[in-house]
Order: structure tokens, then C-alpha cells, then sequence
């Protein structure tokens, strides 16, 4: 019976904090800039508009999203196809939502919020459907609370609307555990790569729409950089049996410019984990349709999809209703 009520308690208190989530985001949604929350964090608009809306499942995705095709709004529909797609070609396919910073930090956005329990529901009830229909969906968000506190860093910028590059490693050894036990990744080809870790400075993107004459402490994350034997960047690998495909999350750490840094990115932090180099295919704006559309234009020709095992699909869950190009569910693999 103590454990029922526990339960129940448990249960309301993360409701109610769900709620709160919503309420608060919302506000903060108001103005026009990003938001200053609590010891030097800053959230990106678009995330907490994203926090506001709720459910993103069936009816309500059409109502929640922004895409100007409302068919386009729900990403399950699309998800599902695109599974299917990637069996017929004998590629498997794995999800990977990236949580919204708030989720995992949400004392840092308003200090009523709690980090326990989970205040995702509506992210949890998404991936519950999804898994329910047979998708490989890996949910990083408790592993991200879980390490919230890491000795060696934040899972989030303060500053930049990305993950961490700490998180990219600890993302890039939970993926690749998906894989190492299939046959044909004990039988693939490895490659000797060499890592060293330092701090750097970051100017995140976030810094860029403050409100007017307000600013936060400068940023210092550490970064695992990942490089060949002789030392020299990672370069995409388009023979490579594993493709990585997404947003900016594929990008960051890895391209450099505005993308921070270099050698650092989850790109790099897979190809570390599993000894094998990817392929990419990346959209700076969106993840939800544009890569998968780069993706079947140099599929569609040849004998492409031949060496190819896996596609690893990346995204900010803010996609979930915030994507203004939405989700096509009739994207190809190939022809």
C-alpha cells in the first residue's frame, strides 16, 4: 500500500511539474530573445515555444506544429515510413531525439521547476508510440539527467543550443552499444584513432539574441578531440557501412566556425567508439527532411545502399513541432 501511494504521489508530482514546464515556457516564449535562466544558462526562444504546446501526437501535432503543410506536422507518420524504407534496403535504422536543454536543466530555466521526476511527458508518450510501432528509438534524456552533474562538464552549453561535446561522447558509447553486436560490425573493418581531451572557449549561439544590455560569463567546455593515427581530422567516409544523418547536432564540434570547434563533434566521438569512420549527411536548419533528401539523391544511382548497414538518425526535439518544413513521410531511400 506505502508503495501504491508513493506511486501516486510520484505520479502527480510529475504532472504537475509538466505542467508547470509548459506554463513557464510559455511566458518566456513571450519575448522576442532568448532567455537568461539561472547561473549563466541561457535558452533558446524556439526550444521553450517548442516546451508550450504539449502533445505532438496525431490530432494534436496538427495543431501544435508550424510546418506549412499541416500533413507535414507529425513526425510519427514519417518516422515509421522511413523505417520501413530503410528494411526494404536491408539498412536498419536507429532515432535519436536530442532532449531540449530545459528538460534535462530545468531548475537552471526557473528555480520552482524540479529535475525528478522526468517533466517530458509528452516526449515520453512520442517515443512509447514509436517503439510500440517497432522503431529503434534510443531516448538519451535520463542519460543526459543522469550525468547532469558530470565531474568533467555539463550535458548542455550555457550559452549555445547544443549539447555539450561531453554528451556527444556519452550519446556516441550508448549508440554505439546498439551495434557492436551485429555480425556484420565484428566482421567490418577497423581503424586505428588516436583522442585527446582539453578545455576550450566558447561563444555560443545564444549570446547573439539576449535581451538588450544584458550578457553571462564567458563559457569553457571540455572536448575529447578524435583524429587519426598521424593526427590529421576525420574526413567523411563515403564507403563507410555506417551513415550519420541530421541537424546542426551532427554538425557541431565538428565542422568548426560557428559550429565551435573541430574533431569533437558526435560525428567523431561514433567513429572513436565503433573504429569505423562514417559517411554523413547534414542539414544546418533542419534534421526532420532535408538530410533524408540529400541522402536519396546519392542513393538513388548505383549501388549505394550495397555496403551500408546503418543510418543513424539525429535530431533537437524541437523538430517535434518547431520544423517549418515539417516531416514528409514519402521519402525514399532509393528508387
Amino acid at each position: 500500500m506505502k508503495r501504491i501511494v508513493t506511486l501516486l504521489a510520484l505520479a502527480f508530482c510529475a504532472y504537475a511539474q509538466n505542467d508547470a514546464l509548459m506554463k513557464i515556457a510559455a511566458e518566456k516564449a513571450k519575448a522576442e530573445t532568448n532567455t537568461i535562466g539561472l547561473d549563466g544558462f541561457v535558452f533558446t526562444r524556439n526550444e521553450l515555444v517548442h516546451l508550450s504546446k504539449g502533445s505532438f501526437l496525431g490530432e494534436a501535432a496538427k495543431k501544435n506544429g508550424i510546418a506549412t503543410k499541416v500533413a507535414n506536422r507529425e513526425a510519427l507518420p514519417a518516422l515509421i515510413a522511413y523505417n520501413a524504407e530503410c528494411k526494404k534496403w536491408g539498412v536498419d535504422l536507429i532515432i535519436v531525439p536530442i532532449p531540449a536543454k530545459a528538460v534535462v536543466y530545468p531548475d537552471k530555466l526557473d528555480a520552482s521547476l524540479k529535475v525528478k521526476p522526468r517533466i517530458d511527458k509528452h516526449h515520453q508518450a512520442f517515443y512509447k508510440a514509436a517503439k510500440d510501432k517497432g522503431l529503434n528509438l534510443i531516448d538519451v534524456t535520463q542519460l543526459l539527467i543522469d550525468n547532469r552533474d558530470h565531474k568533467d562538464g555539463l550535458m548542455y552549453c550555457k550559452t549555445d543550443s547544443h549539447y555539450s561535446a561531453l554528451a556527444c561522447q556519452l550519446i556516441a558509447t550508448e549508440i554505439a552499444k546498439s551495434i557492436k553486436d551485429k555480425a556484420w560490425y565484428k566482421a567490418a573493418a577497423k581503424v586505428e584513432l588516436n583522442e585527446i581531451e582539453e578545455s576550450i572557449e566558447i561563444n555560443g549561439d545564444l549570446l547573439g539574441q539576449l535581451p538588450e544590455g544584458k550578457t553571462v560569463p564567458e563559457e569553457s567546455i571540455k572536448v575529447r578531440r578524435v583524429t587519426d593515427k598521424d593526427g590529421n581530422a576525420l574526413e567523411i567516409n563515403e564507403e563507410s557501412p555506417v551513415i550519420l544523418l541530421g541537424d546542426s547536432h551532427t554538425l557541431v564540434y565538428h565542422d568548426g566556425g560557428d559550429m565551435l570547434t573541430t574533431k569533437a563533434g558526435l560525428f567523431d566521438q561514433l567513429a572513436y567508439e565503433l573504429k569505423i569512420v562514417p559517411h554523413r549527411f547534414a542539414n544546418k536548419g533542419s534534421g526532420a527532411t532535408a538530410p533524408r533528401v540529400s541522402l536519396y539523391r546519392k542513393a538513388k544511382k548505383g549501388d549505394f545502399l550495397k555496403k551500408r548497414k546503418v543510418i543513424i538518425w539525429v535530431f533537437t526535439v524541437r523538430e517535434f513541432t518547431q520544423s517549418f518544413n515539417g516531416w514528409r513521410a514519402n521519402v525514399k531511400l532509393k528508387k
